[in-house]
């Protein structure tokens, strides 16, 4: 103001109730006319308090913006065709080793260390962009580092401003090193063509996955599912492959390949392109590649052999299940017999007995030790009969009698074993069927056995739970156990095994057999919760 200057300065100032705001003061001189003296002064005051607000706040979001695309390693570019000029910020000049003031600021220039190979289609990409309204254009490339090394970009750019006429005044966007992300994909290309020429003449069809998601495969399974190249399977889920009744089976399967396990070959139904199903054989093991554990599957159609040993072998899962039920039909029925005939006759030969002693007593000291002895024998008989009927049905009919059984079963392994045998119950398991029950009970007592023959168990839990779907019976002992994954895969080789394989089945239920610890085994079997259902 001394000097006879104009002023424009932002002040703060305060309301009456302390409220804060902001001015803008502009102050110009006014002088005489054809004269150098400043007669008065002349201010306009002007509230800015919003204007300033904005300001801040977008002050506030450049900060968030640089923080983001710091963060995410991002450099940003402008670019003024008119001009032929570019701008390019502090991150983008790192990306590639130059410092700012020595990078180019031509666009020609900027062009310049592109690799010559891919100007083209870059010029094409982006022209195609421009003629569009809205659209966004995106390329890889490569640029040359400071240090001489070819850097793979991604770039993404948009129109951002056009003239009346539609031609670009500012193009925008931002560059990303992805070097690293190229050369691993590149990696990935060449194990797939190494894989590809070892496994593209097989006679089998090959699957490779990881984590559920198909990453390659051979001619030959595009053949056995109706394809004609690789983009309808590459890429998607393998449960879209596999009938829905079989998806449990599969999962089950990869987790213990995924665990270390030696899985055995199976059947499973499959899902062709076209919709119809076929059974196929596969067998899988787990493999490193690009790094990571991938699981490696063969899938087989079967032949006329191999659908003759499939049929075989459904036909004898079969005949285990009649079998099964057979056998408890029969056992009832012996029971039975034992139960009205042979006990029925013991009691009246014990009624006679006891009237020969009543005769006897006065006869004799031997006649009546001859009646004493043989009235035990008769006695000792029955109650053979009786245990062997049990024996033979051990589950009633009435409500609670399994799992009684099961508690009467523990009761008597403790008290004739010297063992630890208990039964707990979490659920209520009055409503099971006499002849589920009757299986359960085989396949605990076949377990309990085990665990002492074959584990030498001390202590044993039999343990009843149930959810809301199944229900479940596990035998848990503190044994030496035996090899589960081969008992698996050959669904038990022995004849106590094959019985209890047999038994779930004809009850819908599903057994597992596994280690527990360094000691312990536990055969669990579960089947569907029939108060369900």
């Amino acid at each position: 103001l001394k000097e006879w200057k104009s002023v424009k300065v932002e002040l703060v100032n305060y309301k009456k109730n302390r409220e804060l705001f902001w001015v803008e003061l502009e102050i110009t001189p006014v002088y005489a006319e054809g004269s150098t003296l400043c007669t008065h002064w002349i201010g306009v005051q002007r509230i800015i308090t919003q204007r300033k607000a904005a300001e801040h706040a977008l002050q506030l979001s450049n900060q968030r913006l640089n923080m983001a695309m710091e963060a995410s390693g991002l450099g940003f570019w402008t670019r003024h065709p008119s001009r032929n000029e570019s701008f390019r910020d502090e991150r983008w000049h790192a990306m590639l080793g130059y410092a700012p003031r020595h990078a180019a600021t031509k666009v020609d220039e900027w062009l310049k260390l592109i690799h010559p190979d891919d100007v083209a289609a870059i010029k094409a990409s982006e022209s195609e962009a421009v003629m569009q309204l809205d659209a966004t254009f995106e390329r890889e490339f490569r640029m040359r580092h400071n240090d001489g090394r070819w850097v793979w970009i991604q770039s993404r750019g948009k129109v951002i401003e056009r003239d009346a006429l539609g031609q670009p005044v500012v193009i925008a966007g931002t560059h990303l090193d992805i070097t690293s992300k190229v050369e691993a994909r590149q990696i990935t290309e060449r194990l797939n063509a190494q894989m590809s020429r070892c496994l593209e003449h097989v006679n089998v069809g090959v699957i490779l996955q990881r984590d559920g998601i198909i990453k390659f495969v051979n001619s030959t399974l595009l053949n056995i599912f109706g394809a004609t190249d690789q983009s309808p399977i590459v890429g998607t889920k393998f449960s879209n492959y596999i009938l829905p009744g079989d998806l449990k089976d599969a999962a089950w399967r990869q987790s213990q390949l995924y665990a270390g396990a030696s899985v055995p070959s199976f059947w499973f139904n499959c899902v062709h392109l076209d919709g119809h199903t076929f059974k196929a054989l596969t067998s899988s093991v787990v493999i490193e590649w690009g790094g990571e554990p991938h699981i490696l599957s063969t899938i087989t159609p079967p032949g006329d052999i191999a659908l003759f040993t499939l049929e075989a072998e459904n036909n004898r899962s079969r005949y285990d299940t009649l079998l099964a039920k057979r056998v408890e039909v029969e056992q009832v029925r012996i029971a039975q017999e034992l139960h009205d005939s042979v006990g029925s006759q013991l009691a009246g030969i014990a009624l006679h007995a006891a009237n020969i002693k009543l005769l006897a007593d006065g006869s004799g000291d031997n006649l009546t030790l001859e009646a004493d002895q043989l009235l035990a024998q008769i006695k000792k008989a029955a109650e053979m009969t009786r245990s062997l009927a049990r024996g033979l049905a051990p589950v009633d009919a009435w409500p609670g009698a399994f799992w009684r059984a099961l508690e009467k079963l523990c009761h008597d392994f403790s008290s004739t074993k010297q063992i630890k045998c208990l039964f707990e119950m979490q659920g209520n398991f009055d409503d099971i069927a006499a002849d589920t029950g009757t299986h359960l009970y085989r396949i605990a007592q076949e377990a309990i056995n085990n665990a002492l023959r074959h584990g030498g168990a001390s202590h044993i839990s039999v343990n009843l739970s149930a959810t809301q779907d199944r229900m479940t019976l596990s035998i848990q002992d503190d044994g030496v156990g035996f090899d589960a994954a081969a008992v698996v895969g050959a669904h038990g080789s022995g004849v106590g095994l094959s019985s209890m394989y047999a038994r779930a089945k004809t009850i819908d239920g599903q057994i597992t057999l596994e280690r527990t610890g360094p000691k312990g085994f536990c055969v669990a079997v579960s089947w569907p919760n029939a108060s369900q259902q």
